[in-house]
């Protein structure tokens, strides 16, 4: 009894690993988010900054296009390099799939995004006044400056989104567990009731032979027990005689 217990568990484990897999295989990552996720999207200005034997000048693109290109022409042009204004955002713990917070910043700091400078180098003293006119550009910006840039980052707490992921989790692996569960029910269920029906027939539980009045619980047509061995049944065969 315990082997075959043993052995249902693993054929049950067997098959919820392989719904599983077939599950992600059909496409689950491209279904579930149909629950809910996070926006993410906007403008995000890109800037030019030069380096001059007078200082570091920060133009507009495509606002300031003239000044930029008369710079290429100009002896006293040391450097230039980009950056593109794109406020930070992470949603976690895990993007996409366990969506609790989000957390968002706009030049909290000169590291708070991606300088493609090349190169051009810049000193400590530079990069702050550049971040500076970043941050003042952005401000006048109606929508840069809904990111409160240059404060410390924000995060806020998704309740929606929290639910939502619970819901994609749980349905990503609770769907193969209902299938098993239910396949297994059906199965005993359905096997349980032709037992029955086959006993009360006076039938093989197994093979449907014949077990009326056999002299003993062992079907000679299959060689298993022809019935659910009952203390009726039990009791009968021990009769002197029987």
């Amino acid at each position: 009894m315990r082997k075959e217990s043993g052995m249902l568990q693993k054929s049950t484990i067997r098959r919820y690993v392989t719904l599983l897999l077939f599950q992600t295989m059909l496409g689950a990552g491209f279904i579930l988010p149909v629950f809910g996720s996070a926006t993410r999207c906007g403008w995000y200005p890109t800037f030019y900054i030069v380096r001059a034997e007078d200082g570091v000048h920060i133009y507009a693109d495509p606002e300031d296009q003239d000044a930029i290109n008369a710079w290429f022409d100009d002896p006293a042009l040391i450097g230039m390099g980009s950056v593109t204004l794109s406020p930070y955002s992470e949603v976690g713990p895990i993007d996409h799939i366990l969506e609790f917070y989000y957390r968002e910043s706009l030049l909290s700091s000169p590291d708070d995004y991606r300088w493609q400078l090349f190169d051009l180098e810049l000193t400590q003293s530079e990069l702050n006044d550049a971040h500076q006119e970043l941050i003042r550009f952005a401000k006048n910006d109606s929508w840069l400056a809904r990111f409160q840039p240059g404060t410390p980052a924000r995060i806020e707490f998704l309740p929606a989104q929290t639910l939502f992921s619970i819901i994609k989790v749980g349905t990503y692996f609770g769907f193969p567990a209902l299938i098993v569960w239910l396949t297994r029910y059906f199965k005993t269920h359905t096997h349980d009731a032709i037992a029955k029906s086959r006993r009360d027939a006076g039938l093989c539980i197994h093979c449907a032979y014949d077990s009326t009045d056999l002299p003993s619980l062992t079907c000679p047509e299959c060689g298993q027990s022809h019935t659910v061995p009952t203390e009726s049944s039990v009791a009968r065969l021990a009769e002197p005689g029987s």
